[in-house]
């Protein structure tokens, strides 16, 4: 991650930590290695649906390729579905209830370049360890294509001494 990424990053989270219904960002790694970033909101007693309650952006290969990417789009979802003064009520009374500062002090810069990178770095592991297997499975293929070969080599060596055999 070059260094007006990490400071892009930085902004987004802030941008986003800034929103007055999100209570906690997280970037982390899903179970099949891509990156993603969700947080909790505090009006999520307002919605039905679980999706609403936790939002979250994972990348992609198309849409959202970078971390920066997805907290930019993490908070314009946010913005969109959660500005109604509903949801802001609602995420004051949960704030208030809870025993928050109704202003947060802004989000730990640090902490998040350190998670992002985190994730980065598992993110690089996961490729080389695919790298690994691929490679690992190609020799294995060649391995096996040449044992088959041997095998029918052997084959029509058998057949061959066969015909050669007086008959019985």
């Amino acid at each position: 991650m070059d260094g007006s990424g990490e400071l892009e990053l930085i902004h987004e989270c802030m941008l986003l930590d800034a929103l007055p219904v999100v209570d906690h960002i997280d970037i982390n790694t899903t179970v099949d290695g891509r990156q993603r970033v969700l947080c909790t909101i505090w009006c999520k007693a307002e919605h039905a649906k679980k999706s609403d309650k936790q939002p979250q952006v994972v990348c992609n290969k198309s849409t959202c390729t970078t971390i920066e990417q997805a907290v930019r789009k993490l908070r314009l979802d946010i913005t969109e579905r959660h500005s109604s003064a509903g949801c802001i009520n609602a995420a004051e009374a949960a704030r208030m209830a809870a025993a928050a500062p109704s202003t947060r002090p802004p989000t730990d810069a640090m902490a998040v370049l350190m998670a992002a990178r985190k994730v980065q770095l598992l993110a690089e592991r996961a490729e080389a360890a695919a790298k690994t297997v691929n490679v690992r499975r190609d020799e294995a293929r060649q391995a096996l294509a040449a044992l088959e070969r041997e095998a029918a080599a052997l084959d029509a060596a058998a057949v061959a001494a066969d015909l050669q055999l007086p008959p019985a």
